[in-house]
């Protein structure tokens, strides 16, 4: 059995994180947020319980935003992957044909 360790806990808890739209961020938030190196990685441990053994880790997105503190990748990765999207599929309807987020791309600029 493999355990999340961290975000998993902190969404069980209400960790009180606020999604991007109520934040009110900007694609001009998230630039300055690149320039300033506000985004770093936060790695956690993958653990096997029976016996403690560390199987990996992975590396979660996090933002320490002058504003609103630290955020999570649940945050904000729905705002910049849409707009994302949202500017590469306006100027080409076919940019994500065969990646993997073909379909969720075809159904948000329907």
């Amino acid at each position: 059995m493999l355990v999340n360790t961290g975000e998993d806990l902190a969404k069980a808890a209400g960790d009180g994180t606020t999604p991007a739209a109520d934040l009110n961020l900007t694609l001009q938030d998230i630039w300055n947020g690149i320039a300033q190196d506000e985004f770093f990685p936060h790695y956690q441990p993958k653990v096997v319980l029976k016996g403690m053994e560390l199987v990996g880790v992975e590396a979660l997105m996090r933002w320490r935003h002058p504003e609103h503190g630290l955020l999570t990748a649940d945050d904000f990765r729905e705002f910049a992957c849409d707009n994302a999207i949202r500017l590469h599929g306006g100027m080409n309807p076919r940019f994500f044909e065969g990646t993997a987020v073909e379909d969720y791309a075809r159904g948000f600029l329907r």
